[in-house]
């Protein structure tokens, strides 16, 4: 199972996909904070990642696919998306499309058993 966790709760990224609003686009700007969290436990940041160009994560962000959009938290955290957020940098995109929760309530659905 594919999840998603912040100091909130853990959540079921397939059913936020379920529960997720309609795509709209936003500036690739608006999300460069998320460059310098170490999202995948790896000991790098996605910047990290995409200076190194090497490695799994590096794999994994050439094989995605920015059709698809990204799933935003209330506060633009990417709680789906990241190697197609790195692959929009690589490919110096200026806009993304996502799909954003306007309040963690509405993600409530989708936290886990505990």
């Amino acid at each position: 199972m594919h999840t998603y966790s912040n100091s909130f709760d853990v959540y079921d990224v397939k059913k936020l996909w379920q529960l997720a609003p309609k795509s709209e686009w936003i500036d690739v700007k608006k999300l460069h904070k998320c460059l310098k969290e170490d999202i995948w436990e790896t000991g790098k940041t996605p910047i990290e990642h995409l200076k190194d160009k090497d490695g799994p994560e590096w794999e994994a962000m050439l094989r995605s696919d920015l059709r698809y959009a990204l799933i935003l938290t209330p506060d633009n955290d990417i709680a789906d998306g990241n190697h197609r957020f790195m692959k929009a940098i690589y490919k110096e995109k200026k806009r993304i499309k996502v799909r954003k929760f306007k309040s963690y309530n509405d993600m409530v659905a989708a936290e886990l058993d505990n």
